[in-house]
């Protein structure tokens, strides 16, 4: 008869199954990372972030490939997962959700940086605006200086809204 051990016994840091990871080498890979071996609740807490990943092998799979980037500054990610945790459910997202934006990422290691902080969305009135400006610009009765000059200004209104 197997008897379920106390809470005080049980591991802390949860399986590779709990976590949703199926790939095979899913073990060596968070070992690789050296997120298998700390039970302290930083990491445990980065490894369920990992798990709500839309698809957590794949954000696995490209944050290994990160790591072996040596543009990518991994000790400098690598503390920030652990701290940021907006840092990290936008990361974590971007990787579980596309193989095209996580090879994006490999491709630009310093990419990450633009995920850190806190990121404000623009307002619902700047969207309108910025969507009234494109909607402009695509009738045939505006000049194309005034499209490039709305574009333009859509642009910088964009940019200075976003902190990313």
């Amino acid at each position: 008869m197997d008897v379920t051990k106390p809470a005080t016994q049980r591991p802390k840091l949860p399986s590779v199954g709990r976590l949703g990871l199926v790939d095979p080498p899913a073990s060596e890979r968070l070992a690789q990372l050296g997120w298998h071996e700390n039970d302290d609740p930083a990491h445990v807490d980065l490894l369920w972030a990992l798990s709500r990943a839309p698809d957590a092998d794949a954000a696995l799979r490209a944050l290994v490939r990160l790591q072996e980037n040596p543009d990518t500054g991994w000790d400098e990610l690598a503390a920030a997962l652990l701290t940021d945790r907006g840092l990290r459910g936008r990361l974590f997202a971007v990787l579980g959700s596309s193989l095209a934006l996580g090879d994006h990422l490999v491709a630009h290691p310093q990419s990450w940086k633009l995920l850190r902080g806190k990121v404000t969305l623009p307002s619902h009135d700047a969207t309108c605006e910025r969507d009234i400006s494109a909607s402009k610009c695509a009738s045939t009765s505006v000049s194309s200086d005034t499209c490039s000059s709305a574009r333009s200004a859509s642009s910088r209104a964009r940019v200075a809204s976003e902190s990313w």
